[in-house]
């Protein structure tokens, strides 16, 4: 009988470390994956940095005699953001959607919430019904805890460094 306890318990010991060897492993493929390791989270951080940096430059080019996107008097821009429709903090899905951010008045942004009124209004008038609506379904149902990975974050940068550098030569895609 002690024979058959001995046996069952090295047999319950050696099935948890191989549960956890396999925790751990699928754990780490994730964190590959998504890129969510330690080592990388000041990778991450330059990254997200650089990433938005080269999308708001491109935006404000891109906007750059345009007025305010929100501001009902379309207000010429003195000090000219990059400005989310929905919020980039609570739709990371749209952070760097060229839909979702325009041109704005740094008062507008910084002390109106993002939105003097007329976003939206203005916005449909901007890009259309259509592109506009496409926005709400990318964030419907989506969970505001969306991460790039570095890959993808890299990309995006020279995406928008790329067309920078298009609309500064004056080539159109």
């Amino acid at each position: 009988m002690e024979c058959a306890i001995k046996f069952g318990k090295d047999n319950i010991k050696a099935g948890k470390k191989l549960e956890q060897k396999e925790y751990n492993k699928v754990t780490a493929d994730l964190k590959k994956k998504f890129g969510l390791n330690k080592v990388s989270d000041k990778e991450r951080a330059k990254r997200e940095r650089a990433t938005k940096e080269a999308c708001h430059a491109y935006i404000r080019m891109r906007d750059k005699g345009n007025s305010c996107i929100c501001c009902p008097d379309g207000s010429l821009i003195d000090v000219v953001h990059a400005g989310h429709f929905k919020a980039s903090d609570k739709y990371a899905i749209l952070r760097y959607d060229e839909d979702n951010i325009h041109a704005q008045r740094a008062h507008c942004n910084m002390y109106q919430g993002g939105d003097s009124g007329l976003y939206e209004f203005n916005l449909r008038n901007k890009i259309g019904n259509q592109r506009v609506d496409e926005l709400y379904m990318k964030i419907e149902g989506s969970s505001n805890v969306y991460k790039h990975t570095i890959d993808d974050l890299k990309r995006i940068e020279q995406h928008y460094k790329d067309k920078l550098k298009q609309l500064i030569n004056g080539v159109t895609e």
